[in-house]
């Protein structure tokens, strides 16, 4: 309900909220070793818990973890984004109590733990064959100490907001799509350079 409340305060009262808006953010490279290729399985691929894809034998491109940190006064939101289909509850439990473990700077109670959805990441949810302990170890502590980072490099910045349409369409030929994508620039509030 904090997050909400801080979401809903920053879009209503710019003035108040925006001058005292703290942005912060942090990118990792969360690509499996060799090693950890061999113990987890790729998610995504045909119905779960089903022709589940393991032993991966090499990456074609490198996944990442983003952070994103966001303090107003008292009130803090976080962000956390794996590049897989999805993340489960156990895993988001570990990732919240290791940052806990780390430091009481982060509000754990309004930090958003999500995923890309990409189909060309790892199992993360346990549905395809999950992932080994010894990558899940990593992700969790890689996870914990980015939103730490992010928090400790979070600047006073100013809001800027841009909206357009895109040509979209639904695959399942629905009409109702909604094509407008909304992006929000960050500038450091003494340097006027994009933080992010």
């Amino acid at each position: 309900m904090k997050t909400l409340s801080f979401i809903f305060v920053l879009l209503c009262t710019p003035q108040l909220a925006f001058a005292a808006l703290k942005i912060g953010v942090w990118k990792e490279n969360i690509t499996p070793t060799l090693s950890e290729r061999s113990t987890s399985c790729m998610g995504g691929y045909g119905l779960p818990l089903t022709n589940p894809r393991c032993d991966i034998t090499d990456a074609h491109d490198y996944l990442s973890l983003r952070a994103l940190y966001m303090a107003n006064n008292d009130t803090q939101f976080s962000l956390i984004v794996f590049d897989t289909t999805g993340v489960g509850d156990a895993l988001i439990n570990d990732i919240r109590q290791r940052v806990s473990m780390l430091t009481n700077k982060v509000d754990v109670d309004n930090l958003v733990i999500a995923a890309t959805h990409t189909h060309a990441g790892l199992d993360y949810q346990g549905i395809w064959g999950g992932i080994g302990s010894e990558y899940r170890n990593r992700i969790v502590d890689i996870a914990a100490r980015a939103i730490i980072q992010a928090q400790s490099t979070a600047q006073g910045v100013k809001i800027f907001a841009a909206q357009t349409q895109v040509p979209v369409s639904n695959r399942r030929g629905w009409g109702i799509v909604d094509d407008s994508i909304t992006t929000l620039f960050f500038d450091n509030r003494k340097t006027d350079s994009n933080t992010c």
